[in-house]
């Protein structure tokens, strides 16, 4: 018979499923269930002899003629060798956005990048990209739809474009993992332009800055305290320590805190960074300035600790950890050198970051009339060409840097 609204209507539901078949397509049918639901199916076989059946879908939600479209559409792909019913199993076992950031998390960034970048890369797909991502196929998403969540991002440039850039590397790994066929999806999304901030200390906000951590570590009470007011907690001498560090050597925030005694030589006037951040495969030798050098001399030593920064508590193991985030520290010390004193210039430094120290380094530098190579050098600045050049240069010229820089922060 040929399936029709009037057949489809008329068939009864009995004490066991049974099958209407139509005349017209081979194995196009109308299943009757004994709850009286009615499904279209299609019953096929496959080149090597395997027979398969695929539901079309439920009869209401699907009309006769839609079903007989989509029934010749199963038979014109089996006329070409193909598996229409595999094809929709593996669409529907396919990985999922949030099977992929599983994996890359597992796979790609757990292995392969640094503890800030780890911390970076887990933020951004928790916050930005598995909320609107993760219930999707990784095949399904289109670059359209990279395209509107970026763009809905356009209040926070910067967070937009790095989502996008983990975006794209994850979409670069699927690829590779057999994951995800055809262009990129994130490469269509064009980047938000971001106004690069700078922001250095200028002579006047030096002192004051190094004056608030020798004040903040010796507890010294802020200006206008009254008696009845209780003093404010010390800073922890080792993170006063790091801030100095920071602003007399143009190191890495990560670099101060994870620094160890055994890559200090102070008779020779370097650090040994084994991991570089901009080289991993060679160590990065920082030169230490005459003031520098004092500082660390003079620094307090945790006994059993190896590092330079030790923090306040220890592993489970027993062993000493180093600060892992100064943040409320130096939040403390910008609060109490933008606060008035009397006999003192007025700064306000609230909107200075950790990282801008190492700019603060830089930007004297630049005024003390050293070159961009030399200063590039010693802030680690360089791509495999420079460290390859930067390996092979004589220390004396960037001693001479070192001090003169370290000495007109220390004199400030």
């Amino acid at each position: 018979m040929r399936l029709t609204k009037i057949v489809c209507d008329g068939a009864i539901a009995r004490e066991r499923d049974y099958t209407l078949w139509d005349d017209r397509i081979p194995g196009f049918g109308l299943r009757i269930h004994p709850t009286g639901r009615k499904t279209f199916i299609v019953k096929y076989r496959t080149l090597d002899g395997r027979q398969r059946k695929i539901t079309l879908g439920r009869y209401g939600a699907l009309t006769v003629e839609e079903a007989r479209r989509e029934a010749q559409k199963v038979a014109g792909a089996v006329a070409k060798g193909e598996d229409p019913a595999r094809v929709k199993q593996e669409r529907r076992e396919a990985p999922t956005m949030k099977d992929l950031a599983d994996r890359f998390e597992r796979e790609h960034i757990d292995v392969h990048l640094k503890p800030r970048t780890i911390e970076s890369y887990k933020w951004l797909l928790d916050e930005k990209i598995l909320p609107t991502f993760g219930a999707l196929k990784v095949q399904a998403v289109t670059s359209q739809d990279v395209v509107r969540w970026h763009y809905g991002m356009k209040a926070t440039p910067g967070n937009a474009n790095r989502a996008l850039s983990v975006l794209h590397k994850m979409f670069a790994v699927a690829a590779v993992w057999g994951w995800h066929e055809g262009p990129n999806p994130a490469a269509a999304a064009k980047r938000f332009s971001e106004k690069p901030r700078q922001r250095y200390l200028n002579g006047a906000e030096l002192f004051r800055v190094g004056k608030a951590i020798t004040d903040a570590e010796e507890g010294r009470p802020l200006p206008d305290t009254t008696l009845d007011q209780a003093p404010p907690r010390p800073l922890s001498p080792y993170i006063a320590l790091a801030f100095r560090l920071l602003l007399l050597t143009g190191m890495r925030r990560d670099e101060v805190l994870t620094l160890r005694w055994d890559a200090v030589d102070l008779e020779q006037g370097i650090i040994t960074l084994e991991e570089h951040k901009t080289d991993a495969r060679g160590a990065k030798v920082v030169v230490l300035s005459k003031a520098a050098v004092e500082l660390l001399r003079r620094a307090p030593r945790q006994a059993g600790s190896p590092w330079v920064i030790t923090g306040s508590g220890r592993s489970w193991e027993g062993e000493w950890q180093h600060v892992v985030n100064p943040s409320k520290a130096w939040s403390r010390v910008k609060e109490r050198a933008s606060t008035h004193e009397e006999g003192l210039p007025d700064v306000d430094v609230r909107d200075v970051r950790i990282h801008d120290l190492r700019h603060s380094f830089a930007s004297v530098a630049v005024g003390a009339g050293f070159s961009l190579p030399a200063i590039g050098a010693l802030l680690g600045h360089a791509d495999q060409q420079s460290t390859a050049r930067y390996a092979h240069l004589d220390t004396d010229p960037m001693r001479l840097a070192a001090d003169r820089i370290g000495g007109e922060i220390a004199a400030l």
